[in-house]
């Protein structure tokens, strides 16, 4: 019995430490410019355009854009 709490509260030190990781922002703006001048070039291909993926590939691309200039800007404050 003594084990068990013994573990119960050894367990329940180090779970706390470990919910918190180091997040390391990936800044690369030349990889979302490519990104952004291929979407430009797709959108406008006349037979590109009218597929879904082109948009759906656009918007993912958009909140990339999003998240990358939202977590530098919270990290300024």
């Amino acid at each position: 019995m003594k084990r068990i709490i013994i573990a119960a509260l050894v367990f329940a030190c180090f779970v706390p430490l470990q919910a918190q990781e180091v997040a390391t922002p990936s800044l690369n703006y030349n990889v979302l410019k490519k990104k952004f001048a291929k979407s430009n070039e797709d959108i406008a291909d006349e037979k590109a355009k009218i597929k879904a993926n082109v948009w759906f590939n656009r918007g993912e691309l958009m909140q990339d854009i999003y998240n990358v200039n939202t977590e530098f800007v919270r990290r300024g404050m």
